[in-house]
Formats: structure tokens, C-alpha cells, sequence
């Protein structure tokens, strides 16, 4: 690879046919269930709701959810769901879609942000959620539920790049591509889960 940024952001086509990747469960989604919603990338999950993330207080002060999705949240309610998803830095560093849907609204930043720690205890002493770089994207369901997908940057890894990408070349393109540092607009398309939606890189500059 010519760059670290390649290395650590490889797409699933480069690890070898023998290898236990970390999204082998993209194979199956040939016979996607619309119940399900997959893990969007190799990660620790942690599972809450609205109501119990705005309880989590850091320096005495709660998180504030609106904050979080760039002023976004005004239609969520405090049963809804909230799932975490933590990469380490080992991990596969490209993220998918959970399901099948709609992009309806993408790339929303908060600009050039912090780079805080995503570890676990230092959620708790800075507010990480808040502060840190990060995308808003808006997926419809065609069943009409609406999920809000935060990809937020962390400790040197301050880009975030939004392409897209089917599920099947994602899979089966085995041939080397060299990362482009742009996004690419997918606002209003039609997506399949399993589906690249970017990819997360070092540096910002």
C-alpha cells in the first residue's frame, strides 16, 4: 500500500478469499430481512435509548441529543433507539448502510470539530458526541422509520469521507483502488444494506 490511509482503509475486496473479514455477514444479505438492521461496520455495539443518552452525564452536564445530530433531532422520541458503534484502531475503518432505504438527507457537518478519544472512559469526561467531527446522513426505510446515521470522528482519524458504493463490488472487487479524498453526492438514492456509504481516514488536512 502506498499510504497508511490505504492500508487502514482498505476495502473488504483486498483482505484474501480465506480470511475471516470482519463483515463476512455481508454475504448473506442476499436474502436480506427487513426486521433485521445490520452492524454498519466492525465494531463494539452498545445499545440505549434517546431517553438513557441524554441521561449520560458528563462534567454534571447532560448530552444534548439535538447537538449531537446538528440540530436534526426534533421528531425523535425518548423510546427510540441509539446504538454506538466503537472502532478501534485495528479495525476495518469503512462503514455500510444497516438496512435498505433512502438517502434523504446527507452530509451535514460540524465543520472541523475536536478529535477526542471514543474510548470508553473518556466519554465520560469529554463530550465527545457533541464536540467531535462529524456527518449527519438521513436514511428512510420504506417502511417510513427514519435513522439517523453519525459517523464521528476521533484521535487523528479526522476525515470522513462519504462514497458509496453496491454491496456486490464491494465484495467482489479484488483489484486495488487508491482512496480519493472527496465525497461523492448519493443525497436522494436508493441504497441496499450491506452498501458502502465511506470510509474513515487519518488526518484532516
Amino acid at each position: 500500500y502506498p499510504t497508511l490511509n490505504d492500508l487502514f482503509a482498505r476495502q473488504l475486496g483486498q483482505y484474501k478469499a480465506n480470511t475471516r473479514h470482519p463483515l463476512r455477514y455481508l454475504h448473506n444479505l442476499i436474502n436480506y430481512n427487513p426486521k433485521i438492521i445490520y452492524s454498519p461496520t466492525q465494531c463494539r455495539c452498545r445499545f440505549t435509548t434517546v431517553k438513557n443518552f441524554k441521561n449520560l452525564e458528563v462534567k454534571g452536564k447532560q448530552y444534548d441529543i439535538d447537538t449531537v445530530l446538528l440540530g436534526q433531532s426534533h421528531k425523535l422520541k425518548d423510546d427510540d433507539i441509539v446504538i454506538v458503534c466503537r472502532l478501534a484502531p485495528e479495525d476495518y475503518h469503512r462503514f455500510h448502510s444497516p438496512v435498505n432505504g433512502t438517502i434523504t438527507d446527507m452530509g451535514a457537518s460540524s465543520g472541523q470539530g475536536q478529535l477526542f478519544s471514543v474510548r470508553p472512559d473518556s466519554i465520560v469526561k469529554r463530550r465527545v458526541f457533541e464536540e467531535n467531527k462529524r456527518r449527519v446522513l438521513k436514511i428512510i426505510r420504506k417502511d417510513k422509520m427514519i435513522i439517523w446515521y453519525v459517523p464521528i470522528g476521533a484521535t487523528c482519524i479526522n476525515s470522513i469521507i462519504l462514497k458509496h458504493e453496491n454491496l456486490k463490488k464491494v465484495l467482489d472487487d479484488r483489484k486495488y483502488q487508491y482512496i480519493t479524498y472527496a465525497d461523492q453526492n448519493y443525497d436522494h438514492k436508493s441504497i441496499r444494506a450491506g452498501d458502502q456509504l465511506g470510509l474513515m481516514l487519518y488526518g484532516g488536512s
